[in-house]
């Protein structure tokens, strides 16, 4: 590497060097928060965690349900439907690709094809 790329991050980050949670606020289906994991365990548990930094503690989980990406249909987007403790409905959206990708993966691993 040059000094130039060196000091300017020349070398290209994968997707597993992005934090647990970012991209978008999760607000919107145009802005999901994608959650960078390779387990839906945690990644349910990212998810929970990101609403409750929106909605503060007591929120319960109305409806949830997946979408397909407007851009990019490869993409797993899921909408949780939430009432806050003060009775405010919210909307969240999470791109869950990695995740799903990761299930997948290891269950081709577990049952292969004969």
């Amino acid at each position: 590497m040059s000094f130039w790329s060196n000091l300017f991050g020349g070398k290209s980050k994968s997707a597993e060097d992005n934090p647990a949670v970012y991209g978008g606020d999760g607000l919107t289906d145009e802005t999901p928060a994608i959650i960078n994991c390779g387990s839906m365990r945690v990644a349910q548990e990212l998810m929970n965690q990101l609403i409750t930094s929106h909605c503060g503690k007591g929120w319960l989980k109305e409806i949830e349900f997946s979408l397909r990406d407007k851009i990019d249909p490869q993409k797993s987007i899921k909408m949780i439907s939430v009432a806050t403790s003060g009775g405010d409905k919210r909307s969240f959206y999470f791109d869950l690709s990695r995740p799903v990708r990761t299930s997948m993966k290891l269950q081709e691993m577990l049952n292969p094809k004969k």
